[in-house]
């Protein structure tokens, strides 16, 4: 395949421009003969369309999708360095809009390409010194409001960048390889607030605990959390684990196995953020999934767009005539509950019922909601 790409850009890239392999799947082009700055976007454009197109390769067709960015000099380096790795940090951008683009190197991209060195710098040190704070989001049944369970949800307050939220430290620590030792975290964090309430004679409903796709990927993985609860005497029934759509694009045969041998273990699977990006029924057909969380985008589209309502119904039927238990992600308002409620789903998660609560605060509201001989509604 990189031959295939390499020759199809020397048919674009021709002489006196320059062509390199910087290593792994990076090419680079040098062009000294622009005429003008548009010159530039032609290439990058006929790059895409040409590299872009699939090859038939020992009799299977592949195809990649191309990401470019492009700098300049002088303006954006000096030198061949500072000029290379400004075209790399345009070239992310374009693979965070969607690939098979190009994206200029811009004091936007510049500030981001900083901060994110920054954030790389500072996650690793967190991960280090355990610099981080689980919250705990109620799950709540549909049918009676009881509290059914809980997703254990990491926070980060960082000494120097203040709150960081997890959608900006997470695909970071996913890139660097810190997730496996983020994941571990959470997972001991959440068995250790088990056992103190356990202490404390409270039958906590089970704790779900997010798990990405590279720690699921790894051939230990099933292991090291087994040993983790046997550390903090959980049984496997007390604990959930979600792993999401986008973690599950790549389903390797050690994350299919992996994810068989949690359930054969006794813990239970959820797929979340449902709906988004690439969804696929047959991870329902396929996964040992036990819970399917429908995400947020649905729950608030389906209300008002009549092709993504006949989605939702036609999962959720089919979830549900596969065992498996659907919940409602991301519910904010009356209407939205009662909604999801008549379409069939099990259980909601989201603020109308609260938001991921320290473990103190969660707690406190764990102990108020339990009435005299039966647990009172957290619904409204």
């Amino acid at each position: 395949m990189l031959a295939t790409v390499a020759q199809r850009m020397r048919d674009v890239i021709r002489e006196p421009r320059l062509l390199g392999r910087r290593g792994g799947d990076e090419m680079v082009a040098l062009i000294a003969d622009l005429t003008r700055p548009e010159v530039a976007v032609e290439v990058a454009q006929a790059l895409i369309r040409s590299i872009a197109e699939p090859v038939q390769i020992f009799g299977i067709e592949v195809s990649v999708t191309p990401s470019i960015g492009i700098a300049f000099f002088p303006q954006d380096g000096a030198d061949l360095d500072t000029l290379l790795n400004a075209a790399d940090a345009a070239m992310y951008q374009a693979k965070e809009s969607g690939r098979r683009t190009y994206a200029f190197f811009t004091p936007a991209v510049a500030r981001r390409v900083d901060l994110r060195l920054r954030l790389e710098q500072r996650l690793r040190k967190a991960v280090e010194t355990h610099d981080f704070k689980l919250h705990f989001q109620p799950l709540v049944s549909l049918a009676d409001g009881k509290m059914v369970g809980a997703e254990a949800l990491i926070r980060w307050n960082d000494a120097e960048l203040g709150e960081v939220l997890p959608t900006e430290f997470v695909p970071i620590a996913e890139e660097s390889g810190l997730v496996v030792g983020l994941g571990e975290w959470v997972l001991k964090d959440a068995c250790r607030a088990r056992q103190v309430w356990r202490t404390m004679g409270l039958d906590v409903p089970p704790l779900s605990v997010n798990m990405s796709g590279v720690q699921l990927r790894q051939l230990g993985c099933v292991e090291a959390l087994l040993d983790v609860l046997v550390q903090h005497d959980v049984q496997p029934a007390e604990i959930e684990v979600e792993v999401t759509e986008t973690g599950l694009l790549d389903t390797s045969a050690v994350a299919r196995e992996n994810l068989i041998r949690l359930r054969n273990a006794g813990v239970k699977l959820a797929l979340d953020d449902f709906g988004v990006g690439f969804s696929s029924l047959s991870h329902l057909r396929d996964l040992p999934i036990h819970r399917l969380k429908i995400d947020r985008s649905f729950t608030v589209e389906c209300m008002r767009d009549a092709r993504t309502l006949t989605i939702v119904k036609a999962v959720i039927e089919m979830a549900r005539s596969l065992g498996i238990s659907v919940t409602a992600e991301g519910i904010e308002t009356q209407a939205q509950q009662t909604w999801m409620q008549h379409l069939g789903c099990d259980s909601a998660q989201g603020f109308l019922f609260a938001r991921p609560l320290a473990p103190e605060e969660f707690l406190k509201l764990f102990l108020d909601k339990r009435g005299v001989g039966r647990e009172r509604s957290l619904m409204h």
